[in-house]
């Protein structure tokens, strides 16, 4: 009977076991607690979600992205991760809110892929905002590299229905001027529906997730541009300057910090 008993338990560390070591669960929380991202990986690949207030808003979605020095989107190995809390004041002259307290939970999970490279996701969760970016560091002495297919995914629940504006065709309308910025949207129009023109979507874009409201999805979302800017060269320096002119003189102003 014992014999048998150690036989069995020893089945089932080696069916379990493996669970044990590749699957690896890492969260993070707004500073409110009602806003949680979980990410985790799943046979070497990397998936996260969203959930509010305990019901989900993101299904598991795909991380990871190719590059000309390897792959950091399959057979991925869990190295560590870092957390810290971010907090900020800036100010802002043309946007509805000119004086902003940022404050957010930073998540840092490191992995590695099968040539032993690097993969960092880091997160930053305020109580309204989700931001992440990869980040690989230097490979093999190189100053780039060059990502050439990414991964990231966006699975939404299937009650999702959407707000979007339709990408229209170029050099259309009065005197030829679109793309415009926005065109006519379509309120709680389905996921699969198709764009109208047949260009896709162009953003701001709002997604309503049944009965439990709808999230913004916006191309300058403004927890994602602080995260960028944060971004440093090899002298140490800032790499990323975000400008966001509201008018012809700040444009002008901007323009000339630029060049």
């Amino acid at each position: 009977m014992r014999s048998t008993l150690r036989t069995l338990l020893a089945v089932w560390l080696i069916v379990v076991a493996p669970m044990w070591l590749f699957a690896e669960q890492s969260k993070v929380k707004s500073p409110d607690g009602r806003l949680v991202v979980n990410v985790e990986d799943q046979e070497g690949r990397l998936f996260y979600e969203v959930f509010y207030d305990g019901r989900q808003m993101m299904l598991p979605s795909a991380l990871g992205a190719v590059a000309n020095v390897g792959n950091f989107a399959q057979d991925l190995h869990y190295k560590d991760v870092t957390r810290q809390k971010i907090e900020s004041d800036y100010t802002m002259r043309t946007t509805k809110t000119s004086l902003v307290h940022y404050r957010a939970n930073e998540m840092a999970v490191t992995y590695v892929n099968a040539q032993k490279l690097p993969l960092v996701v880091r997160f930053r969760v305020a109580d309204n905002d989700i931001a992440f970016r990869y980040e690989f560091g230097e490979v093999n002495d190189r100053t780039h590299i060059i990502v050439e297919r990414e991964h990231t995914a966006f699975r939404l629940p299937t009650v999702t229905t959407t707000f979007l504006s339709p990408q229209s065709d170029p050099m259309t309308g009065w005197k030829r001027t679109k793309p415009s910025y926005e065109e006519e949207y379509t309120p709680d129009a389905p996921m699969n529906a198709k764009s109208r023109y047949g260009q896709g979507y162009t953003f701001p874009c709002l997604f309503r997730v049944g009965e439990d409201g709808p999230t913004h999805e916006p191309v300058e979302q403004e927890a994602q541009i602080r995260l960028l800017e944060e971004l440093k060269n090899h002298d140490g320096k800032n790499s990323m300057l975000v400008l966001r002119p509201a008018d012809s003189a700040e444009t002008t102003v901007a323009w000339k910090m630029a060049m």
